[in-house]
């Protein structure tokens, strides 16, 4: 099945980065792109985005899937796309679209002006972020003498990362992550030094024991050497 989806992929030229939203219709997938390009598939929407990688594509209802980039914007449960289509997005909470639309800021912030960002100026760059409803931090990653990623410093956090951590900014601006949240759980900097080392967008779901909280974590990196991250709370 993996192989005859790639060869899918592959003939179709189909990536994260082009595609605009997928749509099940009746027993198809179709996957619509952009430059207005179509294609359609009997495989699952399931099955062909755990080939294709599905780091910035998130489900917004029942068979249909949508970039976050490609999102202009969110209004009443209706998302309009960035080629004009507007989809309805399950039933949600005031909060909740609060949230989606403070998700869509971090993430256009991720794919536009960042040409300009150096570790110098890291904060006043992500300043339009400070008062965003939805935690968000830039870390730096430190290496050991060997090259290997062995820390990650904060060097950027908006207001609501205080809300969500209980922890002053200005405490834990520059410091370890480690220092500031304790524990030991090294999947916070594999995960992150990854991210930072390829350039590559990430969704990752998980625990924190450290914020004693379920997350999902949309990540990116603004720079070579450091990574960023939207913190977005779930429900269980």
């Amino acid at each position: 099945m993996k192989k005859r989806i790639e060869k899918f992929i592959a003939k179709n030229g189909l990536s994260p980065k082009n595609i605009l939203y997928i749509i099940r219709d009746q027993s198809k997938t179709c996957i619509h792109m952009a430059g207005g390009k179509e294609v359609s598939t009997y495989f699952s929407m399931k099955n062909l985005l755990s080939v294709l990688g599905d780091a910035d594509i998130i489900s917004i209802n029942k068979g249909v899937a949508i970039s976050c980039k490609e999102i202009v914007s969110i209004e009443n449960g209706v998302y309009t796309m960035s080629d004009g289509m507007k989809l309805r997005g399950r039933v949600r909470t005031p909060g909740e679209h609060k949230r989606n639309n403070a998700l869509v800021t971090a993430m256009r912030v991720s794919d536009h002006g960042t040409a300009d960002i150096t570790p110098e100026n890291i904060v006043t760059s992500f300043s339009v972020l400070d008062n965003l409803p939805l935690a968000f931090g830039v870390f730096e990653i430190i290496s050991d003498e060997n090259g290997v990623p062995c820390d990650m410093v904060f060097r950027y956090l908006n207001n609501h990362m205080a809300i969500l951590s209980g922890k002053d900014i200005e405490m834990c601006h520059g410091r370890s992550f480690y220092e500031v949240f304790g524990g030991n759980d090294k999947e916070w900097l594999q995960i992150n030094a990854d991210v930072a080392a390829t350039g590559e967008q990430r969704v990752v779901k998980k625990y924190s024991s450290e914020l004693s909280q379920h997350l999902s974590l949309f990540y990116f990196s603004p720079i070579p050497g450091f990574s960023a991250c939207a913190f977005v709370l779930n429900e269980s």
